[in-house]
C-alpha cells in the first residue's frame, strides 16, 4: 500500500477527532458527565454498537435533548472527509471511484448537512427536509461502502483499476470504518429515531 502524505493523514485524523468529539459532546449535552465518560470509552467500538446506541436509553436522551439541526449538521464532517479522500487519490493511495471525481458522491451529504442544518436551526426547514436528507445521506453512505468493498483486493473485487482499496486495513486509517462510517450511520439512526418520535 502507498502511505498517504503527512498533510492528508493529518486531515484525516482531524476529521476522525471531530466525529469522536461531536458524539461525546452530544451525550454530555443530553445526559451530563456521568454518561459522557462511558460514551468516550465506547466511541472506538461505535461500529459494532451503532444501532444499539441509537436505540438505547442514551440514544433516547440524545434525541430528546439535542436539536435536530445539530443531529443533521453533525453529518457535515463528510465534506472535509471527502476532501481528504480526494487528496488520498491524488497521492495514489486510493482509486478514483472512491472520490467525487469517480463514483463517490458522499460529498453532497456533507454540503447538504450544512445547508439543511442551518435551515432547521433558523426554522425555515421542516420534517420533509429531514426525511429527504436522511434517506439520501444513508443511501450515499451505503453506496460508498459498496464501492469500497468492490474495490478491495478480495474475490469480490469488481473495480480492477489500481490501486485497490487497502487503506482501511492499516492504522490509523482503520478509523475510516470504525469512526467515520460508523459515526455517520449512528447519526442517521438517531435522526430516524427523532422522526419516529415526532410522528
Amino acid at each position: 500500500m502507498i502511505t498517504p502524505g503527512a498533510g492528508a493523514t493529518a486531515g484525516f485524523l482531524a476529521v476522525v477527532g471531530w466525529v469522536c468529539i461531536a458524539v461525546v459532546w452530544a451525550v454530555w449535552y443530553a445526559a451530563g458527565r456521568r454518561w459522557a465518560v462511558p460514551a468516550a470509552v465506547g466511541v472506538g467500538l461505535v461500529l459494532a454498537v451503532s444501532a444499539g446506541l441509537a436505540f438505547s436509553r442514551v440514544g433516547e436522551r440524545v434525541v430528546g435533548a439535542v436539536p435536530v439541526a445539530a443531529l443533521v449538521g453533525f453529518q457535515a464532517f463528510r465534506l472535509p472527509l471527502e476532501l481528504v479522500l480526494h487528496r488520498f487519490y491524488d497521492e495514489g493511495v486510493i482509486p478514483v471511484q472512491m472520490t467525487y471525481s469517480g463514483a463517490n458522491f458522499d460529498i453532497v451529504t456533507g454540503v447538504l448537512a450544512v445547508v439543511c442544518g442551518l435551515g432547521l436551526w433558523r426554522g425555515v426547514a421542516g420534517r420533509m427536509v429531514v426525511w429527504a436528507f436522511n434517506c439520501m445521506g444513508l443511501g450515499l453512505l451505503g453506496a460508498v461502502v459498496r464501492i469500497a468493498v468492490l474495490s478491495a483486493p478480495t474475490p469480490m473485487r469488481v473495480y480492477m483499476n489500481d490501486p485497490p482499496v487497502q487503506l482501511i486495513f492499516h492504522a490509523p486509517y482503520t478509523w475510516i470504518l470504525s469512526v467515520c462510517v460508523a459515526g455517520a450511520l449512528l447519526g442517521h439512526l438517531l435522526v430516524f429515531r427523532w422522526l419516529w418520535w415526532g410522528r
